[in-house]
């Protein structure tokens, strides 16, 4: 994958957080009552570090495959029981230490290619049995990991850590299982996830242990279900001997969600979640709870959060062709509410009725929760993506200015930009006309669909082959280490502020070996990685917003399925060097891509089509 850096106040706001808790754990904050847990903690971080030198000592002593892939599991096994606290202390170093295999591109103040390093692109190279390791390179990765790992132990040897903070760090962590560990996020080429979900579920273990007995040495009935759950869920894994047999949902749902919630109740009562700016609600339970996530964490500043005055205003001005150029259009031409806010065509007809428009529209639904918008990442915050289409010649064709002066002349208008922004002698602005329809989009949420409820515990809401289409969905087809849980869209969990980027090779029509000319990111970001790389969208209604793709050429998930199960673009014989969805086929059969089609229609919400209110 590729990510698109967008910087937002979000991500601000959570680096400022970070900071707080990394000053609020030093010397002045109370110590942990129980020192054992940062005892074994730094234990395993010398495991991991040890292990690290003994995979660059096989480097260099010319060891065969075998030898270099078994070194490099035991310390990322290791790396995992210590996981929580470098990523909730040190987010920088858990970046070098286990980020991603591709590259990442800067945007900040010029372009930068900024190239991977950690774990994941060591293994990228050792397992890869169809290229010989480059050892120069592989050493000076593993030489990197080992020093990020010599300054993260630096780092936790000055600081007094507190409890509030480990038993913080556990709970995100238990996130991170729910969306990344489960889906083989960083594991997807050793095969070895379900061994990396028992370690983390140990270092949980280990934790509770501790504390668990700290209120007068027994244990309270709430921290008692816990440890059951956490002893049964490593069991479970102990008798999983490959991934392949790895049932991922099962797993998700009988032992990560309920020790989520158990952490919660118990290890979390009483500390206070509400310490600053997060995507995840401080009174989430679980990621897959209703209001898990907060929708008010990808708007850019607390006055532009949506109310009734604002969604109302916001929602008239969709339907309301005064906005474009010829007033003969309005937003819900492209995106009809009764066609889940899409329009059922490969291309949207431009606004001069001949032409049209560059790409598919994609829904709305649910399109406030993304830290980038447009199939090309352009823009962070959705009120840039108003103006956008706005003064775009084939959408709206119109301008700010020329939308201004038609409202101004309006009563109707005058009195609901009044009552939206009671406190602005002159309501009516280019930054309120964008705040409004931003508001109104982002009261377009649909988190009920029967995948949400199978989740938060009905579980007679999903039948046999659909609960067989969320194991593929999270294993063996590979779509939840892209479209990630619980989103189901490309937003990085947990913390939600970068916007994941791929590179598929899109075919202009899905049985062709041409390459789709649309050149993605690379329009705006002109670096060989960003080549014909797209935006991660939404699946969630994916079964109400055919046709598919950026080109919108895929006209049934059938289609979309075979596409993927090829290969992508490569397996199509595009020669796309910088592809970054594995080239191999996956190899379902005609049973699975049917369960798989099955689960996937139930990721389907009609809340919002059947409520007369949009």
């Amino acid at each position: 994958m590729i990510k698109a850096k967008t910087t937002s106040i979000l991500a601000f706001f959570i680096g400022v957080a970070v900071l707080i808790s990394y000053w609020s754990c030093g010397k002045r904050a109370a110590v942990v009552h129980n020192t054992e847990v940062m005892r074994q903690y730094m234990h395993m971080l010398d495991s991991t570090a040890m292990y690290a030198t003994k995979l660059e000592n096989s480097m260099k002593n010319g060891a065969g495959p075998g030898q270099l892939q078994d070194d490099f599991k035991k310390a990322r096994l290791y790396y995992k029981q210590i996981e929580y606290l470098v990523e909730y202390v040190s987010p920088d170093i858990a970046k070098l230490l286990n980020g991603p295999a591709t590259a990442e591109i800067e945007t900040e103040d010029k372009i930068t290619v900024v190239q991977p390093r950690g774990f994941q692109v060591i293994e990228s190279i050792i397992f890869d049995h169809d290229a010989p390791a480059d050892k120069d390179s592989l050493l000076q990765i593993i030489s990197d990991v080992r020093q990020s790992l010599q300054i993260h132990k630096a780092r936790m040897a000055e600081l007094a850590v507190s409890d509030t903070l480990i038993l913080k760090s556990v709970r995100l962590e238990l996130f991170r299982l729910s969306a990344l560990g489960i889906s083989a996020y960083d594991a997807e080429l050793s095969g070895n996830s379900a061994a990396e979900c028992r370690s983390v579920l140990k270092s949980v273990l280990n934790v509770a242990n501790e504390y668990s007995g700290s209120h007068g040495g027994r244990k309270e009935p709430g921290w008692e279900k816990m440890l059951h759950a956490l002893q049964g869920g490593i069991a479970y894994l102990d008798g999983i001997k490959s991934d392949s047999l790895f049932n991922r949902a099962f797993f998700l749902t009988e032992y990560v969600i309920p020790v989520s919630e158990q952490w919660y109740d118990t290890a979390l009562r009483g500390t206070g979640l509400d310490d600053g700016p997060s995507a995840i609600s401080p009174t989430a339970r679980t990621l897959f709870d209703k209001d898990a996530i907060d929708i008010r964490a990808f708007i850019a500043d607390r006055r532009e959060w949506p109310d009734s005055n604002k969604i109302l205003l916001g929602k008239r001005l969709f339907y309301d062709p005064v906005l474009s150029g010829n007033k003969t259009r309005s937003c819900a031409s492209c995106h009809n509410p009764q066609m889940a806010f899409t329009d059922g065509v490969d291309k949207s007809t431009a606004i001069d009725g001949k032409r049209k428009v560059s790409r598919n529209a994609p829904t709305l639904l649910n399109a406030g929760y993304q830290p980038a918008l447009f199939y090309d990442a352009r823009v962070t915050y959705m009120e840039d993506q108003i103006t956008e289409v706005l003064q775009n010649p084939d959408e709206m064709h119109s301008s700010s200015g020329q939308a201004l002066t038609r409202l101004s002349a309006d009563e109707k208008y005058r009195e609901m930009f009044g009552r939206a922004y009671p406190e602005d002698d002159n309501p009516i602005t280019t930054f309120h006309l964008q705040n409004v329809i931003a508001s109104y989009v982002r009261s377009l949420n649909t988190m009920n669909s029967p995948v949400d409820d199978y989740l938060r515990g009905n579980r007679k809401k999903l039948n046999s082959d659909e609960i067989n289409g969320l194991n593929l969905y999270l294993g063996k087809a590979r779509c939840a280490s892209c479209h990630f849980l619980p989103l189901f869209n490309g937003a990085l969990p947990p913390d939600f502020t970068s916007a994941e980027a791929e590179v598929i090779g899109v075919t202009v029509t899905p049985g062709s070996n041409l390459i789709d000319p649309d050149k993605g990111m690379y329009n705006r970001l002109p670096v060989p990685e960003a080549l014909y790389s797209f935006k991660v969208p939404t699946l969630r209604n994916i079964g109400l917003t055919a046709p598919y793709m950026h080109n919108g050429k895929f006209r049934t998930l059938e289609e979309v399925i075979d596409f993927y199960d090829a290969g992508g673009g490569w397996g199509r014989g595009v020669k796309l060097p910088n592809q970054t969805l594995p080239a191999k086929r996956l190899n379902l059969s005609a049973g699975e891509k049917t369960q798989l089609i099955a689960f996937l229609q139930r990721l389907t919400d009609t809340t919002i089509r059947n409520n007369l209110m949009y």
